[in-house]
């Protein structure tokens, strides 16, 4: 991927890698992947609070359900 790492003799044989390059290199990797990390907890964490605000709505409704049938059945009574 990267032949300038390569160390070639006269003949184009491979004689050896400058890992002394490869540092640099494998540190804005790893930096990127930190970012992409930090934006992903971001979204999960976004899309958690939202969760968290639908599984309340969802009791409110369920409640607000039951109590219109509780008076539906006292209408249906009298």
């Amino acid at each position: 991927m990267y032949p300038e790492l390569v160390v070639r003799d006269e003949a184009g044989n491979i004689e050896g890698v400058r890992y002394e390059e490869l540092t640099p290199m494998l540190l804005n990797e790893v930096q990127k992947q930190q970012q992409k990390v930090a934006v992903q907890t971001a979204a999960i964490e976004d899309m958690q609070q939202e969760l968290g605000e639908l599984k309340e709505f969802k009791r409110a409704m369920q409640a607000a359900l039951l109590d219109l049938r509780t008076r539906d059945g006292r209408a249906a009574q009298r």
